[in-house]
């Protein structure tokens, strides 16, 4: 298999996802309307229409923090290492954090790419 940058791989297998499947706003939107369906089956006393429509809810809300968690992780710089799988940030990547040298706001892609070698895989242990 070809190596590719991280920001290939994104562009070549995320990317088209990313066409198909809701973005966070599109999640919050589900929400905004699912709640007050919600409220009105409470009022109406339709205890098992609220309850699913509160998992359904719950369920939005665990995709968008899921999500939240791993843009965050990219803008950290997080890799996974070659010889165990496990995920870590670089001793680089935390100094360029701590020093505040890194991207600030930007996209994925090039708060991923800016100042680092590329790899997607490093070793830590």
């Amino acid at each position: 298999k070809e190596l590719v940058s991280p920001a290939e791989y994104e562009l070549r297998e995320l990317y088209p996802l990313r066409l198909i499947l809701p973005t966070v706003g599109d999640l919050m939107e589900m929400i905004v309307l699912l709640q007050p369906r919600r409220i009105r089956a409470i009022r109406e006393l339709d205890m098992k229409s609220a309850d699913a429509l509160q998992g359904e809810i719950e369920e939005l809300q665990r995709l968008i923090d899921e999500e939240e968690r791993y843009l965050l992780r990219r803008r950290m710089g997080e890799v996974e290492c070659l010889a165990c799988g496990e995920k870590f940030i670089p001793e680089s990547e935390k100094m360029r954090i701590i020093m505040g040298s890194g991207s600030e706001g930007g996209s994925v892609v090039s708060a991923n790419s800016g100042g680092s070698t590329g790899k997607a895989k490093e070793r830590h242990c």
